[in-house]
């Protein structure tokens, strides 16, 4: 049997692109974009991404195809501000982002302990979502805690940025007092006293930790020209300084 369908129009990036950032606005992320690549208005912007040589990636930055997994351009404030707005929603708030409903489906941990989007951690007073973001040239991380409506972000516009980014986020928390958050802190003496039998001859000189691999990360490292950036809920200060973060 045959079966006439009427064509439709398939709707144009513009269309699409209008579709996906008409919920930005709302929330106050004004400095964030899904165009592809950025408009030209935007270019003053944009932060140049660089590789672990120290390199600049080539045209700045790489344009990716998947709008969802790698389309948006944002800053940590902006991405600060879609967070509180998650959690305002969770938390029964007025929200534009979602729905109470929408909100607390999205922050139930599933499998993997992720939720739709995001992964999701703790629990009670203590539960936290988390994102990171990781394009050619970029890193960056997200933590959110619904109670209290608190959320920090770092961003780093270089491919070994992402040490750095955690770094400040732990400081952040630290200096707040916000739970989850804080590095594991190891007896590295009594573990090795512990696994000495088993640990002869592990640092040989091919060893990735050896003292001359220690060395060239370090030199390629210091010469890289990118730079970090950070925000906290609590901090009523503006990064306007674009990166890509999927």
């Amino acid at each position: 049997m045959l079966v006439c369908v009427p064509a439709v129009a398939a709707p144009s990036q513009a269309a699409r692109i209008a579709r996906i950032e008409k919920d930005l606005g709302p929330v106050g992320m004004i400095d964030s974009t899904y165009q592809q690549p950025p408009p030209a208005t935007r270019q003053p912007q944009l932060a140049t991404g660089y590789l672990r040589t120290g390199q600049a990636v080539e045209g700045r930055y790489h344009t990716y195809p998947e709008m969802a997994a790698a389309g948006l351009w944002t800053t940590p404030t902006d991405l600060a501000k879609w967070a509180i707005a998650l959690e305002r929603a969770h938390n029964g708030e007025t929200s534009p982002l979602m729905s109470q409903a929408s909100a607390k489906t999205m922050l139930t941990p599933g499998l993997g302990h992720w939720g739709i989007g995001v992964e999701v951690e703790g629990q009670g007073d203590d539960l936290r979502f988390t994102h990171g973001g990781d394009d050619w040239g970029f890193k960056a991380n997200l933590v959110a805690w619904p109670k209290g409506e608190r959320a920090i972000v770092g961003m780093a516009n270089g491919d070994a940025g992402m040490q750095v980014v955690m770094e400040l986020m732990q400081a952040v928390a630290r200096e707040y007092g916000w739970s989850g958050w804080s590095p594991q802190i190891i007896d590295a003496v009594a573990s090795a006293r512990r696994r000495c039998p088993t640990m002869r001859g592990a640092m040989a000189k091919d060893s990735p930790r050896s003292p001359s691999t220690a060395g060239a990360w370090r030199s390629a490292t210091a010469a890289s020209p990118w730079s970090s950036s950070l925000s906290a809920a609590t901090s009523s200060s503006r990064t306007t300084t674009a990166t890509p973060f999927r």
